[in-house]
């Protein structure tokens, strides 16, 4: 397997499968269609895209989408096609002016993504597998319509749809209420940048770090089901972290993977899916081997879980993140009773020792790496 996947249900799909790390698009310009047939190459199963032309090349990607179908390289069936209906899209900016509703907008928006994304030979009947509004509007009514119309294609031709950019709990919860009294389905997905708080405040964005609110609600807190949260800006935002502390690099060192490597996984291990933006194919490879990796080496390696653990705690705290609301956690902890039950707990293992081992190995790494 290329990538693991995180299985959840919604209301009309059942078994729904997502990658934990999909290929972002943004900002790709002409190489996207490369750049998306190199991580298709390099084992990445999920893409994401959008209709604004102002960030994405929706047609490039399916583009290099359909090569790697045709190189045999994939199968429509093995992939997660994601993208957005955006407002920024200069073809539908003046929306009012050309469709007399905002729902005739969204159809049409579905129907443009639907024709440069799918196509009868990547697999009949086309279907995309979530569709994302890449902002709110600041009219509910209309955001309601272009709800409404978003879910009239769910799930003939549209598997999921979320929302994305959308920062501030308390509105997230008054859209849900709204969404519930109109007896419409809540969000399957929710993307944001994943920011500390110094980024938020800088760039005067509503929100917490780290989305931890949003995060709560996906957990299941006021969501009807643990929702996938999707993180962007996962390297650029937080490069103080991942090429400095020594829970990411000395994770990495002992296990031979690259810095970025150990970050996206150890998120992965707090169920956040991640966005990889890499323009560099040799990257590609070593995330998606590197996260491949680590989270067996967390899984089945007997002392694996106790350092990962370690590790896993120091990006909790950083991020505000309660570890016993994530399925890892409460896999690994069923998984420890079940090991006592048998008689086959491992030993402890010595906290500031190993944490000594990690920042030793994280020194070495610091003065060598360049990613």
């Amino acid at each position: 397997m290329a990538c693991r996947y995180m299985t959840f249900d919604t209301s009309r799909v059942q078994n729904q499968k997502m990658p934990m790390i999909i290929y972002g698009t943004a900002w790709k310009q002409d190489q996207t269609a490369n750049l998306v047939y190199e991580a298709l190459k390099a084992g990445f199963r999920a893409i994401d895209t959008g209709s604004s032309s102002k960030h994405y090349n929706e047609e490039g990607a399916g583009v290099g989408i359909r090569r790697a179908c045709a190189e045999g390289l994939v199968q429509r069936s093995d992939l997660f096609i994601q993208t957005k209906v955006s407002l920024l899209d200069p073809a539908f900016t003046n929306f009012r002016d050309q469709y007399s509703t905002v729902s005739s907008f969204v159809h049409a928006s579905v129907a443009s993504s639907m024709s440069k994304l799918c196509s009868v030979d990547l697999g009949s009947p086309p279907y995309l597998d979530c569709v994302l509004l890449h902002e709110m509007y600041e009219d509910m009514e209309e955001t309601l319509e272009a709800w409404r119309a978003l879910e009239k294609h769910v799930p003939s031709q549209i598997r999921l749809i979320g929302m994305c950019n959308v920062t501030d709990r308390h509105a997230l919860e008054k859209t849900l209420a709204v969404l519930a009294l109109n007896h419409l389905q809540p969000p399957d997905v929710i993307q944001n940048g994943f920011l500390p708080a110094q980024v938020v405040e800088a760039m005067g964005r509503l929100g917490d770090g780290y989305d931890h609110a949003i995060r709560e609600d996906c957990a299941g807190y006021n969501l009807e089901k643990r929702t996938p949260y999707q993180a962007f800006w996962v390297l650029t935002a937080n490069t103080y972290v991942w090429k400095k502390e020594w829970y990411v690099l000395g994770l990495a060192s002992v296990l031979g993977i690259s810095p970025a490597a150990a970050w996206y996984a150890l998120l992965i291990s707090l169920d956040i899916v991640v966005l990889n933006g890499t323009r560099n194919v040799q990257h590609m490879k070593e995330d998606i081997e590197g996260v491949k990796r680590a989270l067996a080496w967390r899984d089945d390696v007997a002392s694996g879980k106790h350092v990962w653990r370690m590790c896993l705690e120091e990006v909790a705290g950083l991020t505000n993140t309660s570890l016993g609301i994530t399925s890892w956690f409460k896999e690994d902890t069923n998984r420890a009773y079940e090991q006592e039950l048998k008689g086959e707990a491992q030993a402890s293992v010595d906290r500031s020792t190993v944490q000594g081992v990690l920042k030793s190995e994280a020194e070495k790494l610091r003065k060598t790496f360049m990613y």
